[in-house]
């Protein structure tokens, strides 16, 4: 008897992999109305703790975790090779900020996708490998 993979599986591991491969989301410095945790376009505002991506006009990016915010300037730290580095950037140096999807809210249910997703996938590359289909 030969055992048939069901097709439907498969695509649930590969949509929990694709799932698990967030892209960074646009953020904001706070400001005016931003209680309610977005700005008028509907951007995040970041937060103390928010790992962040910021584009410079100098053209420099720079990543790190945000220490203090508030509308004027962006405390970033990170370990560096002296330590634990802050970096104080002014608002008006600043391009764009990014949000890392690793790391911000509903990051844990796309890790289990993710990992769901590889454990199937390893599954049927076992069952290919080891004839447990009847196809070799």
């Amino acid at each position: 008897m030969r055992f048939r993979f069901p097709s439907w599986l498969l695509a649930i591991a590969v949509i929990g992999m694709l799932v698990g491969c967030g892209a960074p989301r646009q953020a904001v410095l706070p400001g005016g109305d931003a209680a309610a945790g977005l700005d008028a376009a509907g951007h995040e505002v970041v937060q103390p703790g928010d790992v962040v991506r910021v584009q410079l006009r100098s053209g420099r990016a720079t990543v790190g975790e945000v220490v203090t915010v508030d509308p004027d300037s962006l405390v970033l730290g990170r370990s560096g090779n002296f330590g634990y580095e802050t970096e104080s950037i002014p608002a008006d140096r600043i391009v764009r900020i990014e949000l890392d999807a690793g790391e911000t809210g509903g990051s844990a249910a796309l890790k289990v996708g993710g990992i769901l997703g590889l454990v199937v996938v390893a599954f049927a590359l076992g069952m290919l490998v080891s004839g447990g289909w009847g196809l070799n």
